[in-house]
């Protein structure tokens, strides 16, 4: 069963970054689809955006594939497995 939830891009002013907003919305997504069932979430973004690259894998995201869209942009796909 798949599960798409889509979450848009948001640049906060640079007031508010560096507070652990994105990593608390993250956590109560993840906690969100466990409680649904998912075990294993994923996510695409683009090296472009290295601050969401990086939230992402120090919130236990593996980079598991990497490709070029329709636009000729680059695209990385993440995925973690969600633990009990």
């Amino acid at each position: 069963m798949d599960f798409k939830f889509l979450v848009f891009n948001t640049i906060p002013d640079a007031d508010y970054r560096k507070h652990g907003i994105a990593s608390k919305l993250m956590e109560q997504q993840h906690q969100y689809v466990k409680e649904y069932g998912y075990k294993v979430i994923q996510t695409k973004t683009m090296n472009r955006w290295r601050s969401m690259l990086i939230l992402n894998i120090k919130n236990g995201f593996d980079v598991i594939d990497a490709y070029i869209n329709e636009e000729g942009l680059h695209k990385i796909i993440l995925e973690k497995t969600l633990l009990d």
